[in-house]
Parts: structure tokens; sequence; C-alpha cells
């Protein structure tokens, strides 16, 4: 599944309806969220509220992955399947993966009769559907983070890439997105990315509302304690190597088509990493 652990900072319909009041779930836990936010999630694309992700982290991130062509392409955590849709072409053969049933079918009732492309179901630290040095490519767009097992997902990944394939991750920053990061503010104006807990080894059950949804339902999301090296140390230890990193700060183009509201992405903290993995 694609990340959704701080809704507020996608779309401007969501906000903190509770600071993180404590709990810890499990994959079925994550599963029974997604299912019942899929449809919510893939409407808030389809309206374009979810201005950062589909202005300033998708384009970004397909910038990252470059243009291939004629190439095997794995997406993990799918979602309702926008990457997959869009790497579907040049002659690539994109596989869709996804553990929430809910999104496996939008993806697929979103993308008939699109040529190389096909959604599976399953977890992504459990990939046996899926054969051996498979994939050229394999991309990981805002899902790890969700995952409850990164060490097994890098294993698994590395599993189905092709010898020389490449890995493309991105990731809410994970320096700058902790469970009590928080921004100063001084005389009405933020002035710094407060951090606190980055070494917290549990999870954080954080709850958000709809502001825009009728019933202004709390949606509750579990958020992982994943530190830097969390996301690096399993996948070297998989036989990936670190090929490329990227910060990307929110550029003055999207500031000017959307106001200045986001400015502090783009001086004061990243809101995304992007990571470049080989396998061996």
């Amino acid at each position: 599944m694609r990340l959704h652990i701080m809704p507020q900072v996608f779309a401007s319909a969501w906000r903190l309806s509770a600071n993180y009041v404590g709990g810890h779930g499990d994959m079925d836990d994550n599963k029974a969220f997604w299912n019942d936010y899929a449809a919510e999630w893939a409407s808030n694309i389809d309206t374009e509220s979810d201005t950062l992700r589909n202005d300033f982290i998708f384009p970004s991130f397909v910038s990252f992955v470059g243009s291939p062509a004629g190439k095997t392409i794995l997406d993990l955590g799918c979602g309702e399947g926008s990457y997959a849709r869009f790497f579907a072409r040049d002659g690539n053969q994109v596989t869709g993966v996804d553990y929430s049933e809910e999104m496996i079918r939008i993806a697929r009732s979103r993308s008939e009769g699109i040529d190389g492309l096909s959604f599976v179901l399953a977890d992504m630290s459990s990939l046996a559907p899926l054969p051996g040095d498979a994939f050229d490519i394999v991309l990981a767009p805002m899902c790890l983070m969700d995952c409850t097992n990164v060490r097994r997902a890098y294993d698994e990944i590395s599993r189905v890439l092709k010898p020389c394939g490449n890995l493309y991750v991105s990731l809410l920053h994970p320096c700058f997105f902790t469970t009590k990061s928080s921004w100063e503010v001084q005389d009405a104006k933020v002035t710094a990315r407060k951090v606190a807990c980055y070494f917290a080894t549990e999870q954080a059950l954080v709850e958000w509302t709809n502001s825009t949804a009728k019933d202004r339902r709390i949606v509750k999301s579990y958020q992982n304690p994943y530190r830097l090296e969390d996301y690096i140390n399993p996948a070297v230890q998989a036989g990936l190597c670190l090929s490329g990193i990227s910060e990307p700060p929110v550029p003055r183009e999207y500031l000017a088509k959307h106001g200045p509201r986001h400015e502090t992405w783009a001086h004061h903290a990243a809101l995304v990493l992007f990571l470049h993995f080989a396998r061996s």
C-alpha cells in the first residue's frame, strides 16, 4: 500500500484531530485501514486535493526514476495504480502489487485496456506469487513506511530483481518525520522544524479527520519508528548497493501554483527522500 501515515502532509482536506495516541498495530491492522480507506484515497487523487502528492512527489519521483523503455517493472504498494499506469508505456511490462484487496480492485478497474499491465494481491515482505530474477526495475514509492518488516521486504526485492536490476524508493524523510516532529512557530511564522523521539522503538497510533467528508470521520493509522539506517542497512545486507540519493525541496513552480502554504518544505526541511539501489 502506498503511504499514508500523515495524510495532512498530502491533502489539504486532512487535518490532525488528535496527537499521537499510542497503541500498537500489525500488518492486519494496516491492511484493514487501507481496505477501508481505499476509495477515499483514490478520490483525493482524482479531485486534485492531494496537491503535494500530485504536483510535487509524483513528478519528482518519476524524474528520479527516469524514462525506462522495454523493461519489466514491479510497482510495490501500487495502491490505485497511478505509478503502474504511468510506466506501462514504451514497451514496459508492469506488475503492480498491493496487500489491500480493495486497492487492487480499484487499480484493475482503472487500468482496463492498458497493455502490459497487471496487478497481483501480495504483501511486499512476501512476494511468493512472483518468480525470482524477474524484474529490471522495482519501484517502492511511499510504501516502505507502512511495511512492518522492512528487512524481509528488501530480501524479497533482491530476490525478484534481475542481476544489476534497480530499486527506486521514495519515503517521507525519516530525519524530519518522527512520532514527535512539528513546526516551531514564532510571531505567527514558521522558523524551524523540531524533531524529537528519533530513536523511538514503538509504533505510534495517529488519528486524522477528513475535514471535507460529510461525516467528518476519523481515520487511524500506525506510524512505524523507522530511522534512516532502517531503510539503508537492510538493503545493503540484502545484496543491494546504494547508488543515489535525492532530497528535493518543494520547487518555486509548485509554490507559484498553489500558494505559500507549503513553503516550509522549500526552506526548513526535506519532505521526501529518494533512494536508488542496484542489485549486485
